[in-house]
């Protein structure tokens, strides 16, 4: 997903001949990851997507486990910090934070997103009725929901949410789960063609 939709035999020169580059690592509670973290939502269809039948590619449990919780999925109240600063307070369906532009299934959650620019780019999402989130999954394959009403985009280098209940959540698709998450930068590190024509 790092490459987002490049064709699989760029992905793969990339991987063999381009030149090692830079990219940023990020902790939440401790756990690192390289690609993006989800609460909320996003952590509902990570649970589902790694329980789902695994005769299907990882991309397609992805968008399937989208399409099953996308009308069902529950809001939750929470505070946000971001960057020693109370930028927001009140209902959320979802907190996606990103270190490229790419989610699971291909989705450009974070259109702005650059791996090795020692900033987090946040997605919260606050407004979420049935259409708005069909609507909202359906431009977030082409980055094209950062405008629509209920989305906030940030650039943090540091963040914190405090959740009214524990909520499921996952790190580079690894599950987990808490009421408090806080987001870290954890250095970098040398990838093989992290920056060879990624998108």
């Amino acid at each position: 997903v790092i490459h987002g939709t490049l064709h699989p035999g760029k992905q793969l020169e990339a991987a063999l001949f381009a030149e090692p580059s830079p990219m940023d690592v990020w902790e939440v509670n401790g756990v690192r990851f390289l690609e993006g973290c989800g609460i909320g939502f996003d952590g509902v269809v990570a649970h589902a997507a790694l329980n789902m039948w695994k005769g299907f590619s990882n991309g397609m449990r992805y968008v399937l486990a989208v399409a099953r919780h996308l009308l069902t999925a529950q809001k939750f109240q929470a505070r946000i910090i971001a960057d020693n600063r109370m930028c927001y307070e009140g209902p959320l369906f979802m907190v996606s934070a990103g270190n490229g532009q790419f989610a699971g299934g291909g989705f450009k959650l974070w259109p702005a997103a650059s791996l090795s620019d020692g900033l987090l780019d946040i997605l919260l999402v606050t407004k979420a009725d049935a259409r708005q989130r069909i609507l909202y999954a359906s431009l977030a394959r082409k980055g094209q929901h950062v405008a629509l009403p209920g989305m906030h985009y940030l650039q943090v280098r540091e963040l914190i949410v405090e959740a009214d209940r524990e909520l499921l959540m996952h790190a580079d698709g690894e599950p987990g789960s808490d009421r408090v998450f806080i987001f870290r930068h954890a250095g970098q590190v040398m990838v093989q063609g992290a920056n060879f024509n990624l998108f």
